[in-house]
């Protein structure tokens, strides 16, 4: 996260500083004690997703083709040898881990104005590979999410969404054995939820994504009621009747209005007409207030955000700055032509725009 200090900002820079170390350092990583009785009573039942899992076999993975130079992490680029991620690597900045173990690249690939299939067919391999190297670790006793960022629970949504949004689009099918790492990570992930009291935030929004996607893209109802649940519980508590972010951040106004929207796009299948009006309700006071920080002449035409509050180190403000203008968009008043869009936007994954495709 990045903070602009000026001389009027310090108290409240201190302020926040100090409520990111307590959420990181002084809070148990395991709330399910905590969690609010109408979300415990659903998660208690998604154990039994186990039984799920045990039956699932393995698949054969796809084939050889042609493999990027390197991904795109938050800060750097990290280049790509041999064909294969280096999961191990190590980073001066610990968002770069993050941002390599939630597989962020994956949308880096997607939101290119032309998105290569093969480099879509590559990183399903990749997850097999991280599957291969890391998913026997969620039998260990304890993981400590802070010393394994692949396993803070914000990073696991991340992971969880960024692959169910590549198979959603990209219509390429997973093998089975990464649909079984997939509906594991999210039991892990129903465990581990993070609530920490008053300082809960927007990560259990990302969270309740997380799984309503996963159950979605998989058929895994208990997993899309979680969602449901943990979406229409929090998300009164993160944005003000008006449609702000109570957060007070530009950056995630956008952010978050792009979840909703992605959940929104993924529930078009189910019938849930009371879910639909929530999100519904929710994403137009989120877009309605969205163009307050875009400039008065024409929206549509921003290619920037004006930052104040939180910046997300995941992806840069300029990837978010024509969502209103998506195919995803509340409005659906589209005014800007797919010739004005920049090479690298959120817009592009939603549409057909893969080379070698058949």
């Amino acid at each position: 996260m990045y903070w602009i200090i000026t001389k009027q900002q310090i108290y409240p820079t201190l302020q926040w500083g100090i409520r990111k170390l307590r959420n990181r350092f002084f809070t148990a990583r395991n709330q399910s004690v905590a969690y609010p009785k109408e979300v415990s009573a659903i998660a208690s039942h998604c154990n039994l997703l186990n039984n799920f899992v045990s039956h699932v076999g393995s698949q054969a993975e796809v084939g050889t083709m042609e493999t990027p130079n390197s991904i795109c992490l938050a800060g750097v680029e990290l280049d790509v040898f041999d064909g294969r991620v280096d999961w191990c690597r190590t980073f001066i900045d610990r968002e770069d881990e993050e941002s390599l173990h939630r597989w962020n690249w994956i949308l880096h690939f997607l939101g290119r104005k032309k998105s290569k299939i093969d480099d879509l067919y590559w990183a399903v391999q990749q997850m097999n590979s991280w599957i291969d190297q890391f998913q026997n670790e969620l039998q260990l006793k304890k993981i400590d999410g802070n010393r394994m960022a692949r396993w803070d629970s914000y990073t696991i949504s991340e992971r969880l969404s960024n692959a169910c949004i590549l198979f959603f689009v990209s219509g390429i099918e997973p093998s089975s054995k990464v649909v079984k790492a997939l509906i594991e990570q999210s039991i892990y992930l129903v465990n581990n939820l993070e609530y920490r009291k008053e300082y809960t935030s927007n990560h259990i929004i990302n969270n309740g994504r997380a799984l309503y996607l996963v159950g979605a893209t998989f058929d895994v109802s208990i997993l899309r009621s979680l969602g449901q649940t943990l979406l229409k519980r929090e998300l009164q508590e993160l944005i003000s009747p008006a449609g702000f972010v109570r957060e007070g951040s530009s950056h995630y106004q956008f952010l978050i209005t792009r979840w909703l929207l992605e959940v929104r796009h993924f529930s078009e299948g189910y019938a849930e007409p009371d879910f639909r009006e929530m999100l519904e309700k929710c994403c137009e006071k989120l877009e309605t207030q969205c163009q307050f920080f875009l400039p008065r002449n024409n929206h549509a035409l921003s290619s920037s955000i004006p930052l104040f509050g939180d910046i997300s180190p995941d992806f840069p403000p300029e990837w978010l700055s024509h969502i209103l203008t998506s195919r995803l968009s509340y409005s659906g008043s589209s005014n800007i032509g797919a010739e004005r869009l920049p090479e690298f936007s959120w817009n592009w994954i939603w549409k057909d725009n893969y080379q070698g495709a058949d």
